[in-house]
């Protein structure tokens, strides 16, 4: 009786001994897989974040990228706006002086007086008239007989038509000639020698920078 009781207990603590066994290897087999799903979970982590930042770099150059295109238009659009202000500030001048001046110093050059046709006087009451093809007549020769008079043109500077003035008489001693400079400045252009600009067309005529102190205007 007493060994048949000793086998039986013998029996049970081999069956719990397998039975701890059988638990133990269960609990450590759910640690290793917590431990891979924890492990799993971290690299989740990890991928996510290095996702995150590279798409936080990516979002900052484009960002970048385009402030650096909206800076580049907006210099273009206002390099573009500046200079159709320019443009426009050129073609209004031109027309204002166009609207102001009827003279065309390059045609002067040219021979045709056209646009300076008819009477000019000075304020010492000198006085020369032109017609398209040139002088006529004046009120420098005084007493003398005058055989020709002509203008030649030099040049076209800064606007200001440069040439001269001549005068032929008709008796042969040495002073049957006489000649002089001239200087038809628009309105609105400056002159060669003081730089005046003046509202109205004028032209200037003597022997020397005094001549632009008495103007001729238009008399007609």
């Amino acid at each position: 009786m007493k060994k048949q009781w000793m086998t039986k207990s013998a029996m049970v603590l081999v069956a719990a001994s397998l039975f701890l066994g059988a638990c133990s290897n269960q609990t450590n087999r759910a640690s290793g897989v917590d431990s891979s799903q924890a492990k799993v979970e971290q690299s989740s982590t990890k991928t996510s974040a290095k996702t995150n930042k590279n798409n936080t770099k990516a979002s900052s150059s484009a960002m970048s990228q385009s402030g650096e295109e909206t800076k580049s238009n907006t210099e273009s659009q206002s390099a573009t706006a500046k200079s159709a202000e320019n443009e426009a500030a050129e073609k209004k001048e031109e027309a204002t002086q166009s609207a102001a001046s009827a003279i065309d110093v390059n045609a002067l050059l040219n021979g045709d007086y056209s646009s300076i046709a008819g009477t000019w006087k000075d304020d010492e009451g000198h006085f020369v008239t032109f017609d398209a093809n040139g002088p006529v007549s004046s009120s420098f020769p005084g007493d003398k007989k005058v055989k020709q008079e002509s203008m030649q043109g030099h040049a076209v500077t800064a606007g200001v038509y440069i040439g001269s003035y001549g005068l032929l008489f008709e008796d042969d001693s040495e002073n049957a000639s006489a000649a002089w400079a001239v200087n038809v400045v628009p309105a609105g252009v400056a002159s060669s020698y003081f730089k005046i600009v003046r509202d109205q067309d004028a032209i200037y005529m003597g022997q020397g920078v005094d001549m632009e102190n008495h103007p001729y205007y238009r008399a007609n």
